[in-house]
């Protein structure tokens, strides 16, 4: 995989597709693009910022790409893009992405079972992962999915679908206010629960942690003693907000 490029690109389509949460569609036809799932692009604002964002359609999806997008109050990234938005749903809005970033790309086959821990918006890093490898791997792929509410893990029915179509692929959904049909509680607890209970295996486990840094330093926190390693734990996280602490109190 060769370092980022600069490409052009149209956002064509602005997509309610959650409880304040937005599909970015975007037309990269034309332009030469590649990118591992679970890596990030940075999309080039009018002032030349760079918003980053988790890429949520796979690479086979490819010269169309998707990005989620849930403002974030008082962020000058969010009103950067809460102008090129409101742009875009009036006519398709020209803009330029930098792409790939991270070091978080997983090819297939993958070598060992693999663990996605997401939280949130986080959960489009693991939707490009899950979709792209879960047809191809002869390996597991177990995701959890935390959320404040039931209505926040708005991409049900696209996991239900796929567990359906891949035996290989198992998920969990975690809500903190209480669900009928979901887990309960915190995200870290919940996936801490199962490898007290034998269903996952964090040390002999790939684990790809998907989310902002607090969700991401809590679960080290809660999961280094169930057998979370440095070794075989990766997180964007890690590269542009890393902890010297976290992994040796």
């Amino acid at each position: 995989m060769t370092g980022p490029t600069r490409v052009d690109a149209r956002l064509a389509a602005v997509t309610p597709i959650g409880p304040g949460v937005l599909a970015l569609d975007f037309d990269l036809a034309g332009q030469r693009a590649t990118f591992l799932p679970g890596q990030y692009l940075a999309v080039v604002t009018e002032d030349g910022s760079e918003v980053p964002f988790s890429i949520a359609s796979t690479p086979a999806e490819l010269p169309g790409l998707t990005l989620h997008y849930r403002p974030t109050p008082d962020s000058d990234d969010a009103r950067r893009m809460d102008a090129l938005v409101a742009k875009a749903r009036r006519a398709p809005v020209e803009v330029a992405l930098s792409l790939p970033l991270g070091e978080c790309g997983v090819a297939a086959p993958t070598q060992r079972p693999l663990l996605l821990v997401a939280g949130g918006t986080g959960i489009s890093q693991a939707w490009s992962v899950a979709r792209a490898l879960a047809p191809l791997t002869t390996e597991s792929i177990r995701l959890y999915w935390g959320a404040r509410s039931a209505d926040d893990l708005y991409l049900r029915r696209g996991f239900d679908e796929l567990a359906a179509a891949c035996a290989r692929f198992t998920w969990v959904g975690i809500s903190e206010a209480p669900a009928a049909d979901l887990r309960s509680g915190l995200t870290a607890d919940v996936v801490a629960a199962d490898a007290a209970a034998g269903i996952i295996d964090l040390a002999t486990s790939d684990v790809l942690l998907c989310g902002g840094p607090p969700m991401v330093w809590a679960t080290v926190e809660r999961l280094r003693d169930a057998g979370l390693t440095a070794d075989n734990c990766r997180a964007d996280v890690f590269d542009y907000a890393p902890r010297d602490d976290l992994w040796h109190p």
